[in-house]
Formats: structure tokens, sequence, C-alpha cells
């Protein structure tokens, strides 16, 4: 193994090989401040530190209470039915049996919605991890046994839509201070949230699963399970007008108790892509092409002054940013190829790797728009950004995302991120205050923002540098530098792929090196707009509603 990293002969695996023991002495250049008798190897996650800035940063902006999880608006009605059920029937109210309690529910709930006749196969309920197998083994069963979902304080509810709607102002969660005493569960925080329990219970009131089998612990008969997805499961929301009316009042009605703020950036979200949608409906299910128009409508909004302006300014600054994010990840690639093939066992000084990347690295043959074109080291950075400029004037990012992510050259990386230059230009006017500033500004603690990206890009430029000299400085400053301070700082975990120790610069065979975007909610976004009926894709094809269009009216007009 490069670099002198442990091989499977030097450790002793403990339990599920979480856990991992050296029992023989490090090989050379094993990192000597590593514990070498009790660590952890890790694939790690974002190990260029850029998703965090999408997640932790922008995302919290642009969609406040909505998690990449809480994809499914039902799921709201039904976990303040839960909550509700806990209070009416005065459960020991303490957080254990509550956690206990949530997990159940939902393990039954989940069951009836992959027993759902019209959802099917297609499903994915909190839970469905556990229950597919468990309901296979159960194929030629009249019975379905009773368990658990997902294995985590308050189940899926607890993961991914707890916070939801504490921000919703729906659920107050315990620790709460109530007539000056803190809750030892979560209960209903609002009329409101009564209000939306009550038409889901009116909803399934009637089922046999309700009267019969709620918090039972005997098994449950299939017909049952499937007879109460008639009425309760996530698809059936659009047939209860009222249901979908408060829902849909939570996320988007101004109240007491919520943000007045967080409210407008939800309404402007969604509302982004149905008006996108009017022209591009495909904007509804395939996040490409919302990048795509999102991006163009930057292009034909930057001299407007207006919400739905601020709106595509705000979401355009998150694209550019992931497109930033694949600029460097091809980038990434090159560098742990290089470093894995070529590099010593006892690593060698950075300034040598820097030397081999100009060497190995810095010349390609690729297409820049309609034609193959050869790229050396030598030419004059500047030069190839105005050429870029002018092949790919045609392009969209996207279009360029689509030719060079997916290539094996670290040259397609610079010329990715010479093109993101070039189009970021069209914001040069816009002012500080601006939604494209607000978001692309945004960056993280090894990693600038967009906004500061491109700032440190022109100042490199202004040096006059040849290609060779632009991509070694991208590697060291972006991707070296970056790498190392990200992996360091996760310790004990052990996540490098590649490590600066004693002024040598050392490669790992292994974890892989692939990584992607962050979730930027845009399948949340979808599926929550058409469950609340702003859109709908009967006959196949996406169409927003005139609920949808109302909601745009409101945003934007």
């Amino acid at each position: 193994m490069q670099g002198g990293a442990p091989s499977a002969n030097d450790f002793k695996i403990k339990g599920e090989g979480v856990t991992i023991e050296l029992i023989k002495p490090a090989p050379v250049g094993w990192p000597e401040w590593v514990d070498r008798h009790q660590f952890t190897v890790k694939d790690g996650r974002d190990p260029l530190g850029l998703e965090t800035i999408t997640t932790d940063r922008i995302v919290p902006l642009l969609v406040p209470g909505i998690l990449a999880g809480s994809g499914r608006a039902r799921y709201v009605s039904v976990h303040l039915f839960l909550l509700d059920e806990f209070a009416r029937r005065r459960l020991e109210p303490t957080a254990a049996n509550q956690s206990a309690y949530m997990r159940r529910c939902e393990y039954d709930f989940g069951a009836a919605v992959l027993l759902c006749e019209r959802c099917g196969a297609e499903a994915a309920p909190v839970g469905s991890r556990t229950l597919r197998p468990i309901l296979r083994l159960a194929k030629n069963e009249n019975e379905v046994p009773r368990g658990f979902s997902v294995d985590s304080d308050l189940g899926g509810y607890g993961i991914y839509y707890r916070t939801p709607l504490r921000e919703l102002g729906l659920v107050a969660q315990r620790g709460t201070l109530m007539d000056e005493k803190p809750i030892p569960i979560d209960l209903l925080a609002s009329p409101r949230a009564v209000a939306i329990a009550d038409v889901y219970r009116e909803a399934v009131k009637d089922t046999a699963f309700y009267r019969q089998y709620f918090l039972g612990q005997d098994p449950i008969p299939r017909p049952v399970l499937q007879d109460f997805a008639k009425a309760g499961c996530l698809c059936r929301l659009v047939e209860s007008p009222h249901e979908v009316d408060l829902v849909r009042g939570a996320f988007f009605e101004e109240w007491g108790g919520v943000d007045p703020e967080a409210v407008w950036r939800r309404r402007q979200a969604f509302a982004l892509m149905l008006r996108l949608a009017e022209t591009t409906p495909e904007v509804l299910v395939d996040e490409a092409r919302h990048r795509r128009a999102t991006w163009a409508a930057l292009e034909g909004t930057v001299g407007e002054s207006s919400a739905w302006a601020t709106t595509v300014q705000r979401w355009a600054a998150l694209y550019g940013k992931e497109y930033y994010q694949d600029g460097l990840l091809v980038l990434w690639r090159g560098v742990n190829r290089l470093g894995r093939e070529h590099c010593p066992p006892d690593g060698m000084a950075p300034s040598a790797f820097l030397d081999l990347v100009r060497r190995q690295l810095s010349s390609a043959s690729l297409r820049i728009g309609a034609d193959t074109v050869a790229l050396d080291g030598t030419q004059p950075t500047n030069q190839v950004l105005n050429e870029v400029a002018q092949r790919t004037a045609g392009l969209s990012l996207e279009d360029l995302r689509t030719e060079y992510l997916g290539s094996e050259h670290a040259l397609a990386g610079v010329l990715m991120l010479l093109a993101l230059f070039d189009r970021v230009r069209v914001t040069d006017t816009l002012p500080a205050d601006s939604g494209w500033h607000e978001i692309s500004r945004q960056g993280g603690n090894s990693q600038p923002g967009l906004l500061g990206f491109v700032s440190r890009f022109r100042s490199h430029l202004s040096q006059e540098p040849v290609l060779a000299d632009t991509l070694a400085w991208l590697v060291r400053d972006f991707v070296i530098t970056a790498h190392d301070r990200i992996a360091t700082a996760k310790l004990p975990d052990f996540t490098f792929r590649f490590r600066l120790e004693g002024g040598r610069l050392r490669f790992y065979d292994s974890p892989g090196i692939e990584f992607g975007l962050a979730d930027s909610r845009h399948s949340a976004l979808s599926s929550l707009g058409r469950d609340m009926g702003m859109w709908s894709d009967t006959g196949g094809v996406p169409r927003v509603t005139a609920t949808g269009r109302d909601l745009v009216k409101g945003a934007f007009e």
C-alpha cells in the first residue's frame, strides 16, 4: 500500500468492524501522532469540505424547515396524529416511552405504505429498509409481525420530521418550557397542529387497524394493513382536500409562533420551481434541468429588482457553488490517481509532487465546444480562459458539467472552473446586498464559498500564470491543503486519502476517492409540492396546477 499504510494483517477487528485495533508495529510512514492501539478507519464524508457549505450554510437560508429526508407532506399529518394519540391515551410521559411508541407506530404505518395497492414497490416510507425484508419473508403469510422502525431516538420522526415540525410551529420538543417547567415529551404546539391531527384521525377512524390493532402486540393481518392504506397512506393526501389545505397552510402561511422570513423563503423556493416549470416542466422531476433553467433565468434577470430576481440569484448562487465543487472533484480525482500511482512509499516533498502535477497533468486534448483542442501547460491561462469563453458561449454550465465531470483528465476540472469564472462575470454589477451575494459569500471553515473562490481566482489570473501554474495552484490550495486540514480535524477517525507528515506527502490506496453534491432539497421540494397539489403528473406529464400558480403569484407578483 502506498505511503506505508497498514495492511489487513495488521489489525484485529472488534464488533462489526467499526473499531480496529492495531496488533503489529506500525509500518514505516504511519502517522506518529495517531494512537496505534485504538483508532477508527472510515471513508469519511466531504473530504474537501465543500458539501458542508451547501448543507450547513446555504440550504437553511434557502429552504428553512425542510430536510433532505422530510419529503412527504402527509408525514406531517401522521406524526402530529401519533403525538396527539400519545397524549390522548395518557401513555407514560417519558422520553424513552415516547421514542419506543413512535418507532412501533412508524413500523406499522410503513408496512401499510409498502402494502398499498397504489404505492407498491415505489414506496419508501420511514423504516423501509427494515420492513422490506420482513415483508418478503412474510409474503406467503397472512400476518405481518410487529417491530420497530429506524433505530434512533424517536425513529424517523426524530431524524427527518421533528425539526421541520418545530420550525413550522407545530411541535414543542421535550425540554421546552411550559408553565416555567421543561416538558418531558414532545407535544403539539398549536391549534393548527391539533386540527391537522384531527383531520387525519377522521380519515382513518373507521379502519380495523385503528379500532383493533393500534398499539397492539399481535401480528397484523395483511388485509387490515392494505385497508388502512386506502385511507391513511402517504399517497392519499390528495383525496383529503381539507387536510391538504391545512398542511399547505402550515408551510406557507404566516401565523404566530413562526418566523415570517422563513415562511417567505419556503414560498419562494417552491414558487421558483413552479414558475420555471411553466416553460420547462422537467424541472419538477430533474434537478439538472432545474440547475440549467435557474442559471438561464439569472442571465435574464440581472438588471431586475424584484422578489423573482432575488430568488433566482440565490438559487443560481447555490448552483454556481455546486459547479465550483464539481470542478474541484475532477481535480481531486486526478491528484489521487497520480499520487497513488507515482508517490513512493515514504512519500515525497509537496513541492516535488506539484512539479509532478505540472509535468503529468497539465497537457491534454479535450473538447471545448464543438472542437477538440490540444492544451499545454505552457499556455497562458488567460488565453485559455478567453478560448473557453468563446467556444462555449452557446452552452450552459450544465452542458459543460455533463461533458467534463466524468473526465479522467485533471485539466477538465480546470476548464470547468474557467467556464464558471467566465459566466459569473454576469453578476459583477449586482450590489453587495443582492440575493446572489447573500448566498455566494457562504463558505466553510476549510474552503471559501463561491464568491471567495472567484475573488482568489481573479487575483491569481492577474499574475498572468501559465496553465501548469494554475493547475498546481488549484491543487495545492483547494485540494491538498484543504483535505489535510479536514482529515486532521476528524481524528481519531482516520479519513486520509493522503496526508502531510514530516514534510512529506503520502498517499493511501483506500478509502475511495468519489464524493458528490450535497442535497439541495430539489427532491424534497418536488415531492412535497406534488403531495400538496401544486403540480401533478397525471398522464406522465408534469404540470403546474391552479394551486401552484396561485403560490407563484403570491410569491412574486
